[in-house]
């Protein structure tokens, strides 16, 4: 797949890493809710790749799982708020 889009295995093994960062910061009380969100964003990303480059193949497999994480991103949004904050 990655090969169809143009990105050695480097994106692979990049793609896999935020994956990953994501899955952990989903774990995290306090990173919940921007994991979530960042993934949704990521899970965007993979639609477009889907749609122009695998020319619609599979395209609704990243909305499948962007449901269950914006459930995650709407109940988590006062930490996500609190989380913003600190960064100011």
């Amino acid at each position: 797949m990655f090969d169809a889009v143009g990105a050695g295995d480097w994106f692979m093994y990049l793609t896999g890493a935020v994956e990953l960062a994501g899955a952990v910061g989903l774990l995290l009380r306090r990173l919940a809710g921007p994991a979530a969100t960042a993934l949704i964003g990521f899970l965007l990303c993979a639609f477009v790749t889907q749609l122009t480059a695998m020319h619609g193949e599979n395209a609704g497999t990243p909305f499948l799982f962007m449901v269950p994480l914006a459930v995650v991103a709407w109940h988590r949004r006062a930490e996500t708020a609190a989380f913003l904050r600190l960064g100011r």
